[in-house]
């Protein structure tokens, strides 16, 4: 989500600074939220019908982080926040999933408790590093590199989990 909502809050000024109006930019912006509302319920059918959802979900974070990644690089942004949007819906429904694999049902709770604070704390403390290296680069477009970096530690994170799980 970090890399998601660094997408969603960068892109906009990422635009302007490369010299188009605001209210284009945020549009442009935007595709990702609506093309996210269609691809959202088809991540479970998607794992579903692969029989793989570390599949799905590894596919998903290394194509978004080159897609995020081309952006600076000159691709068309219209195009790019759609198949970012298209991308970003099957992870989360399989991310949920993850928990309810490895806890039991007498540690659950605590376990959901440990999930979301790990959760809220990595989006309050790296959303804003995002706009740190923007001001210590003087670059629009760290924030984005940044955010492509994100789902590349997503795909690593959840290989680390797997092998985890696996020792268990």
């Amino acid at each position: 989500n970090v890399g998601y909502i660094v997408v969603l809050a960068f892109t906009p000024s990422f635009l302007v600074a490369g010299g188009m109006t605001l209210s284009t930019a945020g549009a442009i912006a935007s595709a990702v939220t609506w093309a996210i509302l269609v691809s959202l319920p088809l991540g479970g059918y998607l794992a579903e019908r692969m029989r793989s959802p570390d599949q799905v979900m590894i596919g998903c974070f290394v194509l978004l982080a080159a897609l995020i990644a081309a952006l600076p690089l000159g691709a068309p942004p219209l195009m790019i926040c759609i198949l970012i949007g298209l991308l970003s819906g099957p992870p989360p429904g399989l991310i949920m999933a993850l928990p309810a694999e490895t806890l039991r049902p007498e540690n659950r709770s605590a376990g959901m408790g440990v999930f979301y604070t790990c959760y809220y704390a990595a989006m309050a403390g790296l959303v804003p590093v995002a706009g740190l290296l923007r001001d210590a680069e003087d670059s629009p477009s760290a924030p984005l590199v940044f955010g492509a970096m994100m789902m590349l530690f997503s795909a690593v994170s959840l290989l680390g989990f797997r092998i985890v799980q696996r020792r268990q």
